[in-house]
């Protein structure tokens, strides 16, 4: 199969936009895409409080503000959130 110098202009310029919109969703200097990073991140986060709560070496006004958060965004009731607290840690094998 013969590509004609138009056809591979326009593979290369098709290519080098594809680069140039993986490069705009990489963290700084890095390979990864900003979007797996803020996952990694989240995961993090909610692995390190988690275990903090379970542990219980979390500050009293840390996990209020996590129960206090959950019951401002659902209609939970404090002692759902707490089941619901147990029930994340056994799913992430933290507990």
């Amino acid at each position: 199969m013969k590509i004609t110098k138009r056809q591979l202009k326009r593979i290369i310029r098709e290519e080098s936009s594809n680069l140039s919109e993986q490069n705009r969703d990489m963290g700084p200097g890095s390979m990864t895409p900003m979007t797996e990073i803020v996952n990694r991140l989240k995961d993090a986060l909610i692995a390190v409080g988690l275990q903090q709560i379970l542990n219980h070496t979390s500050t009293a006004r840390f996990e209020n503000d996590v129960i206090g958060f959950v019951m401002d965004t659902s209609t939970s009731d404090e002692g759902e959130v707490e089941m619901a607290i147990e029930e994340l840690g056994k799913q992430l094998n933290l507990i």
